[in-house]
């Protein structure tokens, strides 16, 4: 990882970064995850600030480049 932010992605940030760049929606994740569908979200914003991507289509290329 050598992108600025990507230190920082844990272990679970990193998960749903993957599922993401292969196309599954935040209501997939959650399920996938056994996660809440509001906390995938939450995930995900937070995910976008950390390496800096305006939104998911962003960071699914980012992800393919750093993960």
């Amino acid at each position: 990882m050598d992108q600025p932010g990507a230190s920082r992605l844990t272990a679970t940030e990193v998960k749903i970064l993957s599922l993401v760049s292969i196309g599954m929606s935040d209501k997939e994740i959650s399920e996938e995850l056994s996660l809440g569908q509001d906390e995938v979200e939450l995930y995900l914003s937070v995910i976008l600030d950390k390496i800096k991507a305006p939104n998911r289509l962003q960071a699914a290329f980012w992800a393919g480049k750093h993960l």
